[in-house]
């Protein structure tokens, strides 16, 4: 286990408490090769973390996960527990665009065809199970991943 932010790294960098013995070493390593936030995100993604935001429940696991893919290429990941929409770019505050049946996070500008689909389906959607099924009627395929962890946030 160790508490972000590291040495060296202002506050505002990033904060939280992870203790997860399954992927720490390599989460440390992401820390402390970035050279931003948006760097970090873009590393762990790249090592095939999946990125959230969560509802106000310490220590709730995550759920079951689609990572979500448009071609080739990984454009975000739903969980079946409570959240909230979000995307890379900015996160809104806790609450706004939160379903208790799910949470999103969208891997590309809130600009673009992918957020654009993905906000209206969410706001739309009454069960994970109807945003899955309207993820792929769009053309999205869905590969469900299976965590060893447990969350705890800061």
């Amino acid at each position: 286990a160790f508490q972000m932010p590291c040495e060296g790294y202002p506050s505002s960098y990033s904060s939280g408490y992870l203790s997860d013995p399954f992927s720490s070493e390599e989460v440390l390593m992401a820390v402390q090769r970035a050279t931003s936030f948006a760097t970090l995100l873009a590393t762990l993604l790249d090592a095939g973390f999946d990125l959230s935001a969560p509802a106000e429940k310490d220590g709730a696991n995550a759920g079951r996960c689609w990572r979500i893919k448009q071609g080739k290429f990984v454009a975000g990941a739903l969980w079946d527990c409570p959240g909230q929409l979000s995307c890379l770019r900015f996160q809104t505050r806790k609450g706004f665009f939160a379903q208790e049946w799910g949470m999103l996070c969208v891997y590309r500008d809130p600009d673009s065809d992918v957020y654009s689909q993905a906000w209206t389906l969410f706001q739309s959607c009454a069960t994970s199970d109807e945003m899955r099924r309207g993820l792929v009627h769009l053309g999205y395929t869905l590969h469900q991943v299976h965590y060893k962890s447990h969350i705890v946030r800061a």
